[in-house]
């Protein structure tokens, strides 16, 4: 138990969904009962921001129905605190974060069958974070949460009642706890607290536009060939032109596929067998898969949705439920009807746009939209309806999945930490996440295609389907970044602490690759000089990285785990401390739970430091 007076207990062995903060249904969701406002809720002026927040909430704070006590008498306003885990490095930890509820609007008139809330109650068991102790700074549990909607940003009506809904408001100034925005300018960068949040990291073009996307890529597969072979063969016009001519010269009745640079929704998107004859704008032109994985005759893709929360050191997440976008027509075969994008393209934009055939409406059984768009629990449950062969291929594509993704995220790692500690306020890029939608396509031999990666992946919801999937996403990544209520005043003093310079020892751990192979004079410590060796700073990295591992939901960690450190470490152009920092947590971690298998036959699958508790230390 802390000692400080400013410490109080805040929850203990409590689930979130029994808190009275919010309304919580058996999906660990808050089923909204007011009409969405087609616009921004109202505006916290300027002036109030810098208010005290006792003053906030009694001028225009949050009503009285919104304010709870919980059982030790600490008055919360209007949001529900997330957990913060025990752990083997300190006894408490000074802040909370905030728990988003899926919030799930009332069924529009038109709409029939499955609502959003009972598909998710059917096909994924609610998230409750495990909780152990909660403390939470007496005083930061009263403070306002902010967010503000950034210029050019699509203000998407999920993402507005997500905010809305876990007791936030929305400011214009810049006070705010979190920003959404579309582009982030370097000012804002620099100007983040240690506890704000910021949904882009500086950098990451390099993967969201298509030929930046084929450029690391390509500079990746000189380094390291095969292992990065996961993207078609790809040129860039106009100045690949004669290198594509050639191509097509050498190997003739071959298709690609011609794409604008930075487009999205389909759009410029076409089918070509030679060199346009008109001026091209900057494009990407691609070999066309002519052995696309067919289901029911018809091409599909999926959209699959990653949250990256720390480049230095990497985190990587993968969630749990994405889609599958089909065409709309049968497939004729790659070099056939190529005028036809409802046969070729799965784009959601085009193929909804398509009359789909009555016999194929009767011999699937199910209506339009779905015959065009399944979520990825659906493909999953194809698969496996198709027996053991089904399942081994499902078991073939996802481990592929995490793969391409890793790999991807290490081809701009580098450049994004470079921009991070020029522009961002913590040199690493702490407070920066940023959500990313993969497409990717299959071919008849279960081989994974990157075909893009957006940085800004559409949030609409149109129908029951879009919301089931893309309520709970935002809700679970938002829980995941951690966002925490914080004394503005006081936080410059908290900034002092967390502010990360790295030592002599670390400086002299970091070096670079040479012609791509891994650094030599890697040395593994024995585990109790492992745990001797950690400074200050390095037992908060771990604090943060094991809070935000419970937080995940509905997302899966992918890295770094022992795993894929062992099969991914060598791929980082530059060997940063912190990733083997993590990297040898993991490994820790995983000794542990080896050494308890032995001892007691049982394999811990529960979320778990699994550390010998011996191995604590206070920070």
């Amino acid at each position: 138990m802390p000692s400080s007076a400013m410490q109080k207990k805040f929850v203990k062995d409590t689930p979130i969904h029994s808190l009275p903060a919010a309304k919580f249904g058996s999906h660990g969701t808050s089923r909204g009962g007011r009409k969405s406002s087609p616009g921004f809720p109202p505006l916290a002026p300027e002036a109030l921001e810098r208010k005290s927040s006792d003053q906030m909430d009694d001028e225009e704070g949050f009503s009285d129905a919104s304010d709870t006590t919980d059982d030790d008498g600490i008055s919360r306003k209007g949001y529900t605190l997330s957990h913060i885990v025990q752990g083997p490095f300190s006894q408490s930890v000074p802040y909370g974060t905030l728990l988003f509820p899926i919030y799930y609007q009332p069924p529009r008139p038109k709409e029939t069958g499955e609502t959003a809330e009972q598909i998710n109650t059917r096909i994924h068991p609610p998230f409750i974070p495990q909780t152990r102790e909660l403390y939470v700074n007496e005083c930061n549990g009263k403070k306002a949460l902010l967010y503000k909607i950034g210029p050019g940003a699509v203000a998407f009506k999920v993402v507005l009642n997500t905010f809305n809904n876990a007791g936030m408001r929305h400011t214009a100034g810049n006070n705010w706890n979190l920003l959404w925005a579309k582009r982030v300018d370097a000012s804002e960068w620099g100007g983040m607290g240690y506890y704000s949040r910021v949904n882009h990291f500086p950098g990451t073009w390099g993967i969201g536009r298509k030929d930046q996307l084929h450029k690391n890529v390509t500079r990746f597969k000189k380094a390291f060939g095969e292992p990065f072979n996961f993207t078609p063969q790809t040129w860039l016009l106009p100045q690949d032109t004669k290198l594509l001519a050639a191509d097509m010269s050498s190997t003739p009745g071959l298709t690609y596929i011609l794409k604008p640079c930075a487009s999205a929704c389909g759009r410029g998107i076409r089918l070509i067998t030679k060199i346009p004859t008109n001026k091209i704008r900057s494009s990407v032109v691609q070999r066309y898969i002519p052995n696309p994985y067919l289901i029911r005759e018809r091409k599909f893709d999926m959209r699959l949705y990653v949250a990256v929360t720390s480049f230095d050191p990497l985190r990587v997440y993968i969630f749990d439920e994405g889609l599958c976008r089909f065409t709309a027509e049968k497939y004729p075969g790659p070099g056939s009807n190529l005028s036809s994008s409802y046969a070729h393209l799965t784009n959601y934009s085009i193929s909804k746009t398509a009359i789909l055939q009555n016999e194929e409406k009767s011999a699937d059984g199910c209506d339009g939209p779905k015959d065009i768009k399944w979520m990825l629990s659906d493909l999953k449950g194809w698969f496996y309806a198709r027996g053991e062969g089904g399942k081994q291929e499902w078991a073939k594509i996802t481990h592929q999945i995490k793969d391409v993704v890793i790999k991807t995220f290490m081809t701009v790692e580098t450049d994004v930490c470079n921009a991070a500690a020029k522009v961002c306020k913590f040199p690493n890029g702490h407070g920066c996440f940023e959500l990313f939608g993969f497409d990717l396509m299959i071919d008849s031999n279960c081989k994974v295609y990157v075909l893009e990666c957006n940085i800004m992946p559409s949030l609409a919801t149109g129908n029951p389907m879009d919301k089931a999937v893309k309520n709970r996403l935002l809700a679970h990544l938002l829980t995941l970044v951690g966002v925490a209520p914080y004394d503005r005043d006081e936080v410059a003093k908290e900034e002092q602490l967390h502010t990360y310079h790295p030592s002599s020892r670390e400086l002299n751990r970091t070096c670079t690759f040479v012609n791509g192979k891994y650094p030599t004079g890697r040395k593994r410590v024995e585990s109790k000089a492992f745990y001797d060796s950690l400074t200050d700073h390095d037992r908060r990295l771990i604090i943060e990285s094991e809070s935000e591992y419970y937080r995940s939901g509905g997302f899966t960690r992918v890295f770094p785990t022992s795993e894929t450190w062992e099969n991914y470490g060598r791929f980082f152009e530059v060997n940063r401390y912190r990733n083997e920092l993590l990297a040898r947590w993991e490994a820790e971690k995983d000794g542990e739970r080896a050494r308890r298998f032995h001892e007691t036959g049982e394999r811990s699958t529960e979320r778990s430091w699994d550390v010998p508790v011996s191995m604590s230390f206070e920070t």
